[in-house]
């Protein structure tokens, strides 16, 4: 995968963990009460997957190879967990608020 579109979905992740708070908010507005976490986690993969998307588009000017979207998907194979453990943290504690 190009560096460049490599780093910025690095940033991306961080932005999206970052802003869990934001994320469930949203999901807390529409009242949804089942699956949160698995909304949670489906959001933030969406905002990925818009980012390795796009930047493809915008940076390489083409949409992006089999190959790339392998590597896109071992990024998140590989990020998965810290993910998920990061949303766990989030609903546990924000269950205390």
């Amino acid at each position: 995968m190009d560096k460049r579109i490599e780093s910025i979905l690095k940033e991306k992740l961080d932005e999206c963990m970052d802003g869990i708070d934001m994320i469930h908010r949203v999901v807390h507005a529409l009242q949804i009460r089942d699956g949160v976490e698995a909304l949670i986690l489906g959001i933030i993969i969406g905002r990925l997957y818009n980012s390795f998307y796009y930047q493809h588009r915008r940076i390489l000017a083409r949409d992006p190879t089999q190959e790339e979207l392998d590597e896109f998907i071992a990024i998140l194979k590989h990020s998965i967990e810290g993910i998920r453990d990061k949303i766990d943290r989030y609903l546990y504690s924000s269950r205390d608020r």
